[in-house]
């Protein structure tokens, strides 16, 4: 392949991207548009981790209502969590924006097990 037809192809995936949101539009080299990629992607896991993160503080602060975890204190005075459950279980959809894209990672059933994941006692 000469180097004609290789800055063409290279031209042409980087319109790819750039129409895809995965590039801004002044990246002109694929170093850059490496590295737009490697943001954009940072960008989103961090989307994706802050939603779990919420949605598994929800789960845990409806446990406390509906009365699966009491907050006590034990012998000393100090603060002390009792499970009245084995594991706490929800199933949720997540959607994330990676460019110009909408992915929703379907429905899927997720579980905390309070001893191996919440170093219950």
């Amino acid at each position: 392949m000469d180097k004609k037809h290789r800055v063409i192809g290279i031209r042409h995936t980087l319109r790819k991207f750039k129409d895809e949101g995965l590039v801004d539009n002044s990246t002109n080299y694929p170093i850059d548009a490496v590295d737009d990629v490697k943001d954009e992607a940072a960008l989103t896991a961090k989307k994706a981790y802050w939603i779990g993160a919420r949605r598994g503080a929800l789960e845990v602060i409806e446990a406390f209502l509906n009365g699966d975890f009491v907050l006590g204190q034990d012998k000393n005075g100090n603060p002390e969590i009792t499970a009245n459950i084995s594991a706490l279980k929800w199933d949720k959809s997540v959607s994330v924006t990676f460019g110009n894209n909408n992915i929703t990672v379907p429905k899927a059933k997720y579980q905390l097990d309070i001893k191996k994941n919440l170093d219950f006692k």
